[in-house]
């Protein structure tokens, strides 16, 4: 009997109380329709639940999220931390040479997004595309994070969360720290939206901001 686990680079949550998927191999979102979304609720209670010939079963892999597998798995929504806190420094005057990476970094990150797939730019924060469960707050380097939002707000890019998300992990990668990047989403309207999170610290966002959206993905 063929049983479902999700893909890699897939990750999911509730959103009101509706599952919606994130793959980053596709750089898709997916909200399931029936009876996919009913067989992916008896999934979730009961992995060996479906029969071989049940057509929700098809209508789960037509989706292309899920693989075969040979043993029943678990499938558990994205988990996090709330958010508590934002990321706060005393005023810090740009660097020329900080101004000049974060130039360097947010257009490499601009080109690389109309040119490859988003598993890839995230893979190039030091981490695979696997959802994962947030670690506990690591040692920030808060004067670093400081230097690089006040050398972003003189370079002339149009800010958007995915790109500075990006941009912001790249540095810190640079500096051997790596938070956690989420992707969460909201309904009616669809929107989605993602930031940089380390413990309940939020480093590139405000947590009313980001309370409207339900994370899907930790990676």
């Amino acid at each position: 009997m063929p049983f479902l686990q999700l893909k890699p680079q897939v990750g999911f949550g509730l959103v009101a109380g509706r599952p919606i998927f994130l793959d980053l191999g596709r750089d898709r979102y997916f909200a399931l329709g029936e009876p996919a979304s009913a067989a992916f609720e008896r999934l979730r209670q009961d992995p060996a639940e479906l029969a071989p010939d049940d057509p929700g079963l098809r209508g789960l892999l037509a989706t292309g999220l899920f693989l075969t597998a040979g043993t029943p798995q678990a499938f558990a929504a994205a988990s996090f931390l709330e958010p508590a806190r934002a990321f706060t420094s005393r005023p810090v005057r740009p660097r020329i040479l900080d101004v000049i990476e974060a130039w360097q970094l947010l257009h490499s990150v601009r080109y690389g997004l109309s040119r490859h797939r988003l598993s890839r730019m995230v893979a190039a924060l030091g981490t695979s595309a696997k959802a994962r469960v947030p670690d506990p707050e690591p040692a920030l380097p808060f004067e670093l994070i400081g230097r690089f939002l006040a050398a972003r707000t003189l370079v002339p890019i149009t800010p958007s969360c995915l790109l500075d998300s990006l941009a912001l992990g790249r540095w810190l990668r640079r500096r051997s720290t790596r938070p956690a990047l989420v992707f969460g989403v909201k309904l009616d309207p669809f929107a989605a939206h993602c930031w940089l999170q380390a413990g309940d610290l939020l480093l590139n966002d405000a947590p009313d901001r980001v309370a409207e959206f339900t994370p899907i993905l930790v990676v």
